[in-house]
């Protein structure tokens, strides 16, 4: 059984607004589904949607009218409490609400994840800077290596990672082995050496090591 809007007027329309009750009887219908015991739909559904006398169900379901009225009265009330009339219209409202919060704590932990990540990233940037001016010779590098890079000027920490993998390849006699070496030592320290593009046929490029 469904209730029209204009029913729903008549029991609300003195403290609720037109829009709310136009939005509303869906929701009253809904909420009377399931909150009603089945007496209590079946009297307020002859009684309001077919127009039947007090008297006239009481004789049907073997009740007096008396019994019926109180029925009806009862029912009534129950629909117009504070809390019926929150579940009915505010339902929308409330789910609304909710997804707030959702999205409010999502937004915190988010947030408080951020924070919590800062601090690291901070004291990763203040460690590697106070690096840059260090002497390669802090990596622990193989002679070879060592050497390599002097002889291309790059006397710092600082210096190497301004280099990309095709710089360090350039360097006479600094071949694959010595690169390798070059970008784990760097990777530990937290500097990571660009990766090159390609490399093109030149005779300048390292010579591999034996």
């Amino acid at each position: 059984m469904l209730f029209s809007k204009d029913f729903v007027y008549r029991l609300y329309g003195y403290g609720i607004s037109d829009d709310l009750i136009e939005s509303g009887t869906t929701a009253f219908n809904r909420y009377v589904e399931i909150n009603l015991k089945p007496k209590e739909k079946y009297v307020l559904d002859r009684r309001y949607n077919h127009n039947e006398t007090l008297q006239k169900i009481g004789d049907d379901l073997g009740f007096s009218r008396e019994y019926i009225r109180q029925i009806e009265y009862r029912t009534i009330y129950k629909l117009t409490t504070p809390r019926a009339i929150s579940e009915i219209f505010c339902s929308d409202l409330n789910e609304k609400i909710q997804q707030l919060r959702e999205e409010k704590e999502k937004i915190i932990k988010q947030y408080m994840e951020e924070i919590e990540v800062l601090p690291q990233e901070l004291e990763e940037e203040k460690w590697k800077k106070s690096l840059v001016n260090k002497n390669i010779s802090e990596l622990e590098l193989s002679v070879r290596s060592n050497n390599c890079l002097r002889r291309a000027k790059i006397y710092t920490i600082g210096d190497l990672a301004q280099k990309t993998r095709e710089d360090l390849m350039r360097i006479r006699n600094l071949g694959w082995r010595s690169l390798n070496e070059i970008v784990d030592k760097m990777h530990k320290l937290g500097f990571k050496i660009k990766t090159y593009t390609h490399f093109e046929d030149d005779e300048d490029f390292g010579d591999d090591e034996d």
